[in-house]
Formats: structure tokens, C-alpha cells, sequence
């Protein structure tokens, strides 16, 4: 594939991902909730969602299907010694985590999005499961790391650095500040940490294969986690 038809490829992914997904899924959603009285919560809801989910996903595999392959046949190359590379990237990026999340619950800060995955465990599992361990580690992968880091590192790695990782963390979090206000915001910094460790091992590796497995290792502790919560 020539230079241009990936930065061209990379674009669509983008357009697709920010207009289409995230602004056009939202305004869709409020138009169901407004005139139709659908929440996004409700079972047509989250059909909906998860179908636009699911056509998302198969465009990005379909665009990204050469590098995706190749870090799947690196990954396996050496199986044992990229596995506990994504393991210690994992644990990095947990430990980091810790006095973050300590201080926002000192400050009285809720993380919003996690709220939301709480809420979906009493009646769509099937969809928060979905979202967390296929979704989020493959589709989030590619664009913030894969397009998004890769492309500005390229050009300055402090940018590439500083665009990913505020650029993950407000995709999980601006929904709530419209709703609300600027103290929901302040989770954003609860993703810096995961998000810093995501960026490092992609460029240690230059391969998806590392930053999608600390991202599925991570979401599939926090499901395990917010699982037993509400079950328990």
C-alpha cells in the first residue's frame, strides 16, 4: 500500500471514528431520547448502538487489516517475551493509576463513564463486555495509536504523546461535562496514566499488538471488577 492511499486510509479512519461515531451516534441518540422517547439505555438503544459499534469496528479492521495482521504474526513470533512485555506495561500503567484515583476520590470526583458500565451490568452485559474487550482495545487502539501517535511521531514525539493521550481521555469523559459541568471533567486525568503507558508500548514495540494487549488487560480487569462489584 503506497504512502498516499494509507494517509488517506488513516483520514477516513479518523472522519469515521470522531464525525461519524462519536458526534454523529450522539446527536442521534438525543434525537432518539427527544422524539422517539428511545433512551440509549433501553434495549432498541443499545441495539443501535451496538450495531453502528459493530459496522465501526469491521471498517477499522477492514482499512488497518495488513497492520493488523502484522502484529498478530509479531506477537507470535515470540510469544512468551511479548506476553510479559504487555503484562509489565499492564501493571505499569495500574500502578500509575492508583494515586490518581485516590486523589479523585479525595476531591469527591466520579468517573462518569464508569457509572455508565455499572448501570449497563444489570440488564447488557453482552454490550459492556463487547465494548470493553473487543471494541475498545482494537477500534481505540488504531485511531489513537495507530493513526493518531504514529502519524505525529513522525513530525514530534511530545506532540504525539500530548495529542493521543488527551485526545483518549476526552473521548471517555466530554459526554459527562456537557451533563455534567467541569467537575466531571476532572476524570480526565484518571485516563492519563493508562494512556501514557499505551503510547509507550506501541513505540517500544512499533506494533499494535503491545498497546491493544495492555488495553484488553486493563478493560478486562475493570469489567472483572465492576462485575463483582454489582454482583456481590
Amino acid at each position: 500500500m503506497d504512502k498516499i492511499t494509507k494517509r488517506r486510509d488513516d483520514v477516513k479512519i479518523l472522519l469515521a471514528y470522531f464525525a461519524g461515531y462519536m458526534v454523529g451516534m450522539t446527536v442521534l441518540s438525543y434525537a432518539l431520547e427527544r422524539f422517539a422517547a428511545i433512551s440509549s439505555t433501553s434495549v432498541l438503544g443499545l441495539i443501535i448502538n451496538a450495531v453502528a459499534s459493530v459496522l465501526l469496528l469491521g471498517y477499522i479492521v477492514m482499512k488497518k487489516r495488513a497492520e493488523l495482521a502484522a502484529a498478530w504474526r509479531t506477537a507470535r513470533q515470540a510469544p512468551g517475551k511479548n506476553s510479559w512485555f504487555v503484562i509489565k506495561y499492564f501493571l505499569f500503567a495500574y500502578l500509575a493509576t492508583m494515586p490518581v484515583a485516590l486523589l479523585l476520590a479525595a476531591l469527591q470526583v466520579t468517573n462518569q463513564n464508569q457509572t455508565a458500565l455499572v448501570g449497563l451490568f444489570g440488564g447488557a452485559l453482552w454490550y459492556a463486555v463487547f465494548m470493553a474487550v473487543v471494541f475498545g482495545p482494537i477500534v481505540e487502539e488504531v485511531v489513537f495509536r495507530g493513526v493518531i501517535f504514529a502519524r505525529l511521531l513522525q513530525k514530534s514525539r511530545v506532540l504525539a504523546y500530548a495529542a493521543s493521550m488527551v485526545l483518549f481521555a476526552l473521548v471517555h469523559v466530554a459526554p459527562y461535562m456537557l451533563t455534567g459541568g467541569i467537575k466531571n471533567g476532572l476524570a480526565i486525568i484518571s485516563y492519563l496514566p493508562l494512556a501514557f503507558f499505551l503510547c509507550r508500548a506501541y513505540e517500544q514495540k512499533k506494533s499494535l499488538y503491545a498497546s491493544m494487549g495492555v488495553h484488553l488487560l486493563q478493560n478486562s480487569l475493570a469489567t472483572i471488577l465492576l462485575v463483582l462489584a454489582t454482583r456481590g
